[in-house]
């Protein structure tokens, strides 16, 4: 099986990103955010810096896109990143942990099947992402990348709710 350079790189950066060398603890809860000395990894830390990720990974490629950071070689192992994460945001939502403090509204599981279909276009945004990138056409990146900003603010305008002291 052959494994390609892009996916590599993608999942050294999202192994860096979640502090890959302390996965085992993680999972079972000994390691805070991401193994550095954060908060312990319970599903709401988990779904936030899936969410972080995002913001990262999309400021990422808008700075490639600039010409700020990186290479042209750099947008599709980022894409990767997004598209990946944007797979995992239905899971990171499937339950709403009790006791624990978050911005996510109870709407998210009172009305489950709007939100599954915000989640959906998010992954079709983030899948159009990835074959805009593989393209390799900036504009068109940018285009999609648009796109993906689209459904992340759709779905925190019904399902997030104000920053704390907002």
């Amino acid at each position: 099986m052959i494994i390609r350079r892009a996916t590599v790189l993608a999942l050294a950066v999202m192994m860096t990103l979640v502090g890959g060398n302390d996965v085992a603890a993680q999972g079972q809860g000994r390691a805070g955010g991401g193994g550095r000395g954060g908060p312990p990894m319970t599903p709401v830390v988990y779904r936030q810096q899936i969410m972080q990720q995002l913001q990262q990974s999309t400021g990422a490629l808008t700075a490639i896109r600039n010409g700020t950071v990186g290479t042209a070689s750099h947008l599709v192992p980022r894409a990767l990143i997004v598209q990946q994460l944007a797979m995992m945001v239905p899971d990171a939502f499937a339950a709403n942990p009790t006791g624990e403090t978050s911005r996510s509204l109870p709407a998210i599981w009172e009305n489950a099947a709007d939100f599954a279909s915000k989640a959906q276009a998010l992954r079709t945004a983030a899948d159009a992402l990835l074959e805009a990138a593989r393209g390799g056409n900036a504009e068109a990146v940018g285009t999609a990348q648009t796109a993906v900003g689209q459904t992340c603010q759709g779905c925190h305008m019904a399902y997030r709710g104000p920053a704390a002291g907002a």
